[in-house]
């Protein structure tokens, strides 16, 4: 590994949007971190996340979270369509691979 990474304190940092697909234990959990870490974020990173979509089941339900009007969208089946097509993805075995991945990346050599 080469060090820290440095970051130009002199440039502001670069806005990155994110759209989540959910906001239920693990979608609200992100945002909430986001939201209270973000200036510290994007003073170690350079880098601004901005949570500017999120896809749910119902407007209605409370999350616990306060966002902004319009953040928070549904499309019924189209959502409930689109949380099939990921299911797999984050099938357990798939996670663990893609965290054995990630742990290779960033292990001494």
């Amino acid at each position: 590994m080469s060090g820290p990474i440095e970051i130009d304190a002199t440039e502001p940092p670069k806005r990155v949007r994110l759209g989540l697909l959910g906001c239920g234990n693990v979608g609200a959990a992100l945002v909430g971190l986001i939201e209270r870490d973000r200036d510290e974020i994007a003073a170690r990173t350079g880098i601004l996340l901005e949570v500017t979509r999120i896809a749910v089941r119902s407007l209605s339900k409370e999350r616990g979270l306060s966002l902004p009007d319009g953040v928070l969208t549904t499309d019924g089946e189209t959502w409930f369509t689109r949380r099939r097509m990921m299911q797999p993805i984050f099938h357990r075995q798939r996670i663990q691979a893609m965290g054995e991945t990630m742990a290779a990346g960033v292990m001494p050599r």
